[in-house]
């Protein structure tokens, strides 16, 4: 009886050790993983050298549209695809980003989240939704818990060397051995899922704040909106 209880006492010993082992990983990995994205994005679109770059060509090319009225439709869409960092999306769509309050984070998200987004020219002031696939908030919820499990699912996967190390001892295979394989397999999709979630809450963010509408393209004092010829202005 005694003998049995020992057991049972090592074994619950060594289930709540893999417990915690699991829990500190996920955690660590979760904070690692957040900072890394948080790192990646800050290098990628907030360093100063850029933001000073893209200021200059902003005040250049609203100068050039001030002094030619009639600039050519290609260098205008250069423009303002030049603007917002990418040619994936319509010069009419990035018009419209312009006129809201915060347009330089509002285009981010847009691009980030465009996926998930759509571009209703003409309709009003508001004119970015969700596509009909997504305009459920029930089912955004449901898409980001499904990122949220993957993630999980690969951090954990990812740790498992560390967290069940005495299984793998039994068959002499080293933990720090196998850790660097199953990071450099599960990382990746740990970085995928974690992306994904995000780009539905930019894709939320951009939907829930585009009401602080400004009602007018940011521009040189005396120049019209830039518009595509045809379209037309937000009412």
């Amino acid at each position: 009886m005694q003998r049995a209880g020992r057991f049972f006492f090592l074994g619950w010993g060594m289930d709540f050790e893999v417990l915690i082992k699991a829990a500190g990983i996920f955690i660590g990995m979760v904070a690692a993983g957040s900072g890394a994205f948080k790192t990646a994005m800050d290098l990628s679109q907030l360093r100063r050298g850029r933001l000073r770059e893209e200021y200059k060509f902003a005040r250049e090319f609203f100068a050039d549209f001030k002094e030619d009225k009639a600039m050519h439709p290609f260098l205008r869409t250069k423009g303002l695809q030049a603007i917002a960092g990418t040619a994936d999306i319509n010069p009419s769509e990035i018009q419209y980003l312009l006129t809201l309050k915060g347009a330089p984070q509002a285009i981010k998200d847009y691009v980030f989240g465009k996926k998930y987004l759509q571009h209703l020219e003409g309709v009003g002031n508001l004119q970015v939704n969700f596509k009909d696939r997504y305009k459920n908030p029930g089912y955004r919820k449901l898409l980001k818990s499904w990122y949220i499990f993957w993630y999980g699912v690969s951090v954990f996967a990812a740790g498992s060397p560390f967290i069940f190390s005495s299984f793998f001892a039994r068959g002499g295979n080293t933990s720090v051995g196998l850790f660097l394989v199953t990071l450099a397999f599960f990382s990746p999709y740990a970085f995928l899922a974690l992306r994904a979630g995000v780009r539905v809450s930019r894709a939320e963010h951009l939907v829930s704040t585009q009401e602080a509408h400004t009602q007018a393209i940011i521009m040189p004092s005396g120049s019209k909106i830039i518009e595509e010829p045809s379209a037309k202005k937000p009412s």
